[in-house]
């Protein structure tokens, strides 16, 4: 089947290059243009010299698409991996055509010899294929640098940064090439990606964030807040979100105290706390003290204000809260001396606030109220045993002894103890016999166990005798 007249063909092109080669000073004395139109027309249809040759009184030859697709499938190869990708193929080319691209008289500094066909084939011209070649580049990555209008010289520069294309066109306008190769040293692995340069971070702060484990995106979210990565960190570890932190930050607290709040009580909680300058520990035991679980009961609040109403110590209303003291009443209860510990056990016995001070003008102690009370004493009764104990004013009792009676032998058993003591302290040189009382008992193994009492063998005060152990009912 003969090939139409308008399709160049591989076996044209290779003619085209045979008469090129034996007309070459046909082609410099014609001219460009009429060398042209007359290797076009042996080719089988007319080029338009102006794109598809490039003039020939410059001395070169630039095939465009047209050209190549035909040498292409001469040799079996796909149009992309015939300009750009396998190499090894143009040597081959270079070999079947034998074109020589250089004419007579031109030096060796007017560019490459072999492969040149496909610099051009790439839309390069001559000046800038030899400006390519000198810098050292292939024709693939000369290609595709140029295809972006880059000169070699600036590629260069972001190529020796490590650099790709694809990250100048990416960081195009936004930093020099140096800045771009010190964030691809030094910076995090996908510093030139994710953003990091176009959102205003240094290289450390991109470093303290990635290492913390935020993305860019994260980290702006953060910065906004004014967070450092520290803080950010203690954040995440305590599941409080960018959101938490943002309403407790409006709410006026301290960037550097919101976890620590944030982490165990709510925000009303805690600007009431902060309002009446509770402490943190302070806030822990009402939110322990509430009946509602993480938070203060409302019911609680208003009975604390209560008491800050009337200039108590928080701590100590919590006291007074825990013994289930109104605060109506703990005050009178406070200027009688009494702790609540004592307050709620006199309430849990009937003893009122009033009830206490008539105990007190009595003369009965107020620590010792409880004690009365837990005996079953009265004030009124109470009032003349105040020199003894409760438990001695009940044995007292028991007896049929007044109180002007126990009160004389507790004077004189005083007087007696202290002449027993004075006699204990003289040196006792001769004991005599009759002063000791002997009790003989039977031999056993040859021994007579004796035993002796003194003189003073009742207690001076209760008037009993010691048992065994030498203690009486009132030791």
């Amino acid at each position: 089947m003969a090939d139409s007249p308008n399709v160049v063909t591989s076996q044209h092109v290779l003619d085209v290059g045979r008469w090129m080669k034996r007309r070459r000073q046909d082609a410099l004395d014609m001219g460009g243009r009429e060398f042209a139109l007359r290797a076009g027309s042996f080719a089988g249809r007319k080029l338009d010299w102006r794109t598809e040759l490039y003039p020939i009184e410059q001395g070169w030859l630039m095939p465009t698409y047209e050209f190549a697709r035909p040498l292409a499938e001469a040799l079996k190869l796909t149009i992309r991996d015939f300009l750009f990708e396998d190499k090894s193929h143009w040597h081959r080319l270079d070999e079947r055509l034998r074109w020589d691209w250089s004419f007579p008289d031109d030096d060796e500094s007017m560019g490459p010899r072999d492969g040149l066909l496909f610099w051009l084939s790439c839309g390069l011209t001559p000046d800038q294929a030899r400006l390519w070649t000198t810098a050292g580049w292939d024709l693939l990555a000369a290609s595709c640098w140029a295809a972006a209008n880059l000169e070699p010289d600036d590629s260069m520069a972001w190529f020796s940064g490590g650099l790709n294309l694809s990250d100048r066109q990416q960081l195009l306008g936004s930093c020099s090439p140096e800045v771009a190769a010190a964030w691809r040293r030094e910076g995090p692995a996908d510093a030139l990606t994710s953003g990091w340069m176009q959102e205003g971070f240094s290289i450390r702060d991109a470093g303290e964030w990635t290492r913390a484990g935020f993305d860019c995106w994260a980290a702006v979210e953060w910065r906004d807040l004014r967070v450092s990565p520290l803080l950010a960190v203690g954040f995440r570890d305590a599941q409080i979100s960018k959101a938490r932190v943002s309403k407790w930050k409006l709410n006026g607290w301290p960037i550097t105290r919101i976890r620590e709040w944030a982490s165990e009580f709510r925000l009303q909680d805690a600007l009431w706390a902060h309002r009446r300058e509770l402490s943190i520990r302070t806030l822990r035991r009402l939110v322990d003290r509430s009946d509602l679980s993480g938070c203060v009961d409302p019911v609680l609040r208003e009975r604390v204000d209560l008491w800050l109403a009337d200039s108590w110590d928080v701590d100590q209303a919590l006291d007074w809260l825990r013994a289930e003291v109104d605060p109506e009443t703990s005050g009178e209860w406070r200027a009688l001396g009494l702790r609540p510990e004592e307050v709620r056990r006199l309430l849990e016995r009937g003893v009122s606030s009033q009830a206490a001070e008539h105990w007190i003008s009595v003369g009965v102690p107020a620590a010792h109220i409880l004690a009365w009370v837990e005996f079953g004493f009265t004030p009124d009764r109470a009032a003349a045993w105040t020199f003894v104990d409760p438990w001695r004013a009940m044995r007292a009792e028991q007896r049929g002894l007044s109180p002007e009676l126990l009160r004389e032998r507790i004077r004189n058993g005083d007087r007696l103890v202290t002449e027993a003591e004075a006699r204990r302290r003289v040196p006792v040189i001769h004991l005599e016999a009759s002063l000791m009382r002997t009790i003989t008992g039977p031999l056993r193994n040859a021994l007579r166990t004796t035993s002796a009492r003194s003189t003073l063998d009742t207690c001076p005060k209760c008037f009993e005798y010691p048992s065994v152990s030498g203690q009486c009912s009132c030791c």
